[in-house]
């Protein structure tokens, strides 16, 4: 077993000791019965000794209980006296604070002193006694002078500005004089309380699962180390070394030394313990893993030998009738070479008899794999066989089949040299782009001629599946063939339809054009000479499209009618810059001549 775990129990227990005794700070303060309470931090046990006896004369002395408290930050703003009385009234009612106490409540970090509730004596004065000291920084001296002043000691007189100072680091001091004196103090006393309780509970929450976790890698390990001791005589050395090492990763893991350390520093500083109990985790989750895995091997190995034998059994049964399916083919003129499984089932079969004898190197996984291996071939031969079998009865009428598909084939060959050709001579090879030439389809039909040829010999040498095979790629590729007419048709209506949008907008280009030369008159010299260049422009196009390069054109017919050159700022038009729109509108009468030449198709 681990040894760490010991380690790792006394460590919990050790813990739950401190924990038990923060769960009551209430004993702790019983036992020195205080009523000097620094939770600022502001004093040293010599100088809070000095106050606590301080305190303690001036209550005998005055007859009545006195509290001095030096508080954290309160959140309460040192002039707000209001905010101040209500909160500390019912802090003292939730503290059960004596109703005869005397109280000094100081909160450095906030700037401000207040005492309430002291019988006899003015508590202007108490202040103005400990106010000096405090705006020193040494808030002890501050605290006995307080308490001599309630003894009615003598007090050397402080800065005239006293009262209305501040403590250290410019915070204002206000003196606040309560009906029931209290201190903020009491609340960031229940709320550390809190606190407290909630880290120890997080706390035995946490050790609570880290035992469960632990208790189930004692149990895993105890199990799986139990299992290796059963299989070892049936394990190989590989497996049985294998195994040992991932139970020895396991012990060592080091997740035990983690929890260790991190069992002391869980309430002194809980962030790093929380690192090292994480690290623990990770390590323990690592560990129960080696062990699972472990686990499988050991299962997957004594499944593998138990296996085996029925395995073995199966694999015989398959290759004889694999055999027999051979001898049945051969009688049915089918080309079937014998496959010989049995001296490699053999040698397997050897092997498992002698297991017994060579456990140090034998693996049932690995025999089991083989045998596996050999059922799946003995089981494919006889699949290929029932195919060879199958298509030997479909030969006759899938060869009538292809014969007949190349028939009709090459009578639509003949038709689509026609058509095509019509095509061509109407629209020009760019239509037709994406639809096969004649040529393309006769080769096609020879390849398809040959295969039949092919087709032939591999039947007559009894190997019916290569022929089967063979008929129907010669079938597919005549299918393709009559299929093409189809697509001729649509590549020519899609041209066609091209086609006469072309020339829907070369009249549309043109008739713009002409309403544009009619305002030419209007134009500058540098507009004339781009006139110039568009009509050059268009005219090539219009020979393009009439020369029979008419998709050509018309991507120049539609990069014309988007051309905006000519448009644009109509000021740009005027005579002046500035005008009206060069010849009385939008660039001649109207968009560009009563047209749309600019701000529309153009």
């Amino acid at each position: 077993m681990i040894q760490a775990l010991p380690r790792t129990a006394t460590y919990l227990c050790s813990l739950a000791a401190v924990l038990a005794f923060l769960a009551f700070p209430a004993l702790a303060a019983a036992q020195n019965a205080d009523t000097i309470f620094d939770d600022a931090g502001e004093l040293s046990d010599a100088e809070e000794r000095q106050v606590q006896q301080a305190f303690d004369a001036a209550g005998e002395e005055s007859g009545q209980p006195l509290y001095a408290f030096l508080a954290p930050e309160t959140g309460v703003a040192a002039n707000d006296g209001a905010a101040q009385r209500e909160l500390l009234t019912q802090e003292a009612r939730d503290e059960n604070l004596p109703q005869d106490a005397g109280v000094v409540f100081v909160a450095p970090d906030d700037g401000w002193v207040q005492s309430g509730n002291l019988d006899g004596v003015s508590e202007q004065e108490v202040y103005e006694a400990m106010i000096p000291d405090f705006r020193d920084g040494d808030f002890a001296a501050g605290l006995v002078a307080g308490a001599g002043e309630i003894r009615g000691e003598p007090v050397a007189a402080g800065d005239g500005s006293a009262a209305a100072g501040g403590l250290p680091g410019g915070g204002l001091l206000l003196f606040l004089v309560a009906a029931v004196g209290a201190f903020l103090l009491f609340r960031n006393r229940r709320a550390n309380r809190r606190r407290a309780e909630e880290e120890r509970r997080a706390a035995e929450e946490e050790f609570a699962g880290l035992t469960t976790r632990l208790d189930e890698f004692d149990g895993k390990e105890r199990l799986v180390s139990g299992y290796l001791e059963a299989q070892r005589p049936l394990l190989d050395q590989r497996t049985e070394a294998w195994v040992e090492q991932k139970i020895s990763d396991a012990r060592t893991a080091g997740f035990a030394r983690e929890f260790n350390d991190a069992a002391p520093i869980l309430t002194s500083n809980p962030a790093a313990a929380s690192r090292k109990m994480e690290n623990g985790r990770v390590l323990l989750e690592g560990a129960l893993q080696d062990l699972a895995e472990a686990e499988k091997t050991m299962d997957d190995y004594r499944a593998a030998d138990e296996a085996l034998d029925g395995k073995l059994r199966a694999a015989k049964e398959e290759i004889r009738a694999a055999e027999a399916a051979e001898q049945a083919a051969r009688s049915e003129g089918v080309a079937a070479e014998r496959l010989d499984l049995n001296p490699e089932f053999d040698r397997l079969a050897r092997e498992a008899a002698d297991r017994a004898a060579r456990r140090e190197e034998f693996d049932p996984r690995e025999n089991l794999a083989a045998v596996e291996a050999l059922t799946r071939r003995a089981r494919d031969r006889r699949r290929a066989l029932r195919e060879e079998a199958a298509a030997r009865e479909a030969l006759p009428d899938e060869r009538h089949a292809a014969e007949g598909a190349l028939v009709r084939a090459g009578e639509t060959l003949k038709a689509y040299e026609r058509s095509h050709q019509r095509a061509l001579d109407g629209f020009g090879p760019a239509a037709l782009e994406d639809v096969p030439s004649p040529d393309e389809l006769s080769s096609g039909l020879l390849h398809a001629e040959g295969c039949m040829d092919r087709a032939d010999r591999a039947a007559s040498a009894g190997r019916f599946a290569e022929a089967r095979s063979l008929l129907r790629e010669a079938t597919g590729l005549a299918r393709n063939v009559m299929d093409t007419p189809g697509r001729l048709k649509a590549a020519v209506a899609a041209a066609d339809r091209k086609k006469r949008e072309g020339e829907e907008k070369l009249n549309e280009l043109e008739a713009r054009l002409a309403q544009a030369k009619a305002n030419e008159h209007l134009m500058d010299p540098y507009q004339r000479q781009r006139l110039r260049d568009y009509e050059y422009q268009l005219g090539n196009a219009r020979y393009g499209f009439f020369g029979g390069d008419w998709l050509t054109a018309l991507l120049l017919f539609e990069a014309l009618d988007n051309d905006y050159m000519y448009m644009g700022d109509p000021s740009m038009y005027s005579g002046d810059g500035f005008g009206d729109d060069w010849g009385g509108g939008d660039f001649g009468g109207g968009d560009f001549g009563g047209g749309d030449f600019g701000g529309g198709d153009f």
